[in-house]
């Protein structure tokens, strides 16, 4: 069971399609000066600052969440096979 929480949590950690389609986003967040919003995701949320931001495109912060991202889902991708090949070895 440990293995498929991992794996669908990593899988809808990156659901843009869903967040851009429904909500893009929205609403955005009163009072902020990034362009965040109430129902972004990390992936949702690099997206609008390096294409949609109010003050302009910031590519440079929109790839260090992007790097950010890419070690968090590596992280999650290693625990599940590290919990999968225990329990390869148990059987």
């Amino acid at each position: 069971l440990t293995p498929l929480l991992i794996a669908s949590f990593a899988f809808n950690f990156n659901n843009f399609v869903m967040i851009q389609l429904l909500t893009s986003g929205g609403p955005n967040m009163v009072g902020t000066s990034e362009p965040a919003g109430y129902t972004d995701l990390l992936v949702s949320y690099t997206y609008r600052i390096a294409f949609e931001g109010g003050g302009g495109q910031d590519f440079g912060l929109a790839g260090a969440i992007a790097t950010v991202i890419f070690v968090l889902v590596s992280g999650m991708a290693l625990l599940n096979l590290k919990f999968t090949n225990t329990k390869l070895e148990q059987d």
